[in-house]
């Protein structure tokens, strides 16, 4: 689905726009000109549909020489290893989210804790993928014909980052599961969350003003974006914390 010039979803689950398996995030391709950029990469149920998307918008995915990815939770990372398989693009993402994907058994304890909260069905897998570069903020990423910034965003996670891609005029902002539409964020009961660090994270956002965010989960807003960022921002300022889609 193409949602801006050289933008395309190509997986949404059904916190989002249901094009692929129901568990997976919202999953962006990048036209680059010479080469494609896939930004996360979905639960890991059904990947083939994410492919069969890419496929269907006219694409190849040979062509995909770059994995970027928001964050190590299964929804965004656990496709990480079919479609790495699958095109032999290089996997991008911070230390934190690395080393969080090192650990196996680690990863195999933690899914079993997620679906026993129901957040995915039994038999699903949590595969750790080693990282081909670290991701550090304020690194500029030189792609085909499009450049994007690294905008590191603690919070959801120790180590959940934003990409920054400027078009003429406009300031396109890849979110992950750092802000939604609303202002919602995503803020989940586990060990990695840091809630002051989230709460700064949405207060850099708030001085960027973003004019189109595209979230992990939800919606893309294609105008006004620094609005949605405000409603997060002021409720914060206020000591209080923003409604979450969780």
């Amino acid at each position: 689905m193409k949602i801006l010039e050289d933008i395309y979803l190509v997986g949404s689950g059904a916190n989002g726009l249901s094009l692929t398996n129901p568990y997976d995030c919202n999953i962006y391709l990048v036209d680059c000109s010479t080469e494609l950029v896939l930004i996360d990469t979905g639960s890991g149920l059904e990947p083939h549909r994410i492919e069969e998307q890419i496929v269907s918008e006219g694409f190849h995915t040979a062509d995909i020489s770059t994995i970027l990815i928001t964050h190590a939770h299964p929804d965004h990372v656990a496709g990480a290893v079919y479609l790495k398989q699958l095109t032999n693009a290089n996997i991008m993402l911070t230390a934190h989210e690395s080393s969080m994907l090192s650990d196996q058994k680690k990863l195999d304890d933690d899914m079993a804790f997620f679906i026993e909260c129901g957040f995915y069905p039994e038999g699903s897998k949590y595969t750790g993928i080693k990282a081909d570069e670290i991701l550090e903020d304020g690194k500029t990423l030189h792609i085909g014909n499009k450049e994007f910034q690294v905008v590191t965003t603690p919070g959801h996670t120790l180590g959940s980052v934003c990409f920054l891609y400027d078009l003429p005029g406009r300031k396109i902002l890849f979110t992950g599961d750092t802000i939604t539409f609303e202002g919602k964020i995503n803020l989940l009961c586990v060990p990695d969350v840091d809630l002051l660090a989230y709460k700064q994270s949405i207060r850099r956002l708030h001085e960027m003003r973003i004019d189109i965010l595209l979230p992990g989960h939800r919606q893309p807003i294609l105008n006004s974006g620094h609005v949605h960022v405000e409603k997060a921002h002021s409720i914060f300022s206020k000591l209080s914390i923003p409604e979450s889609i969780a």
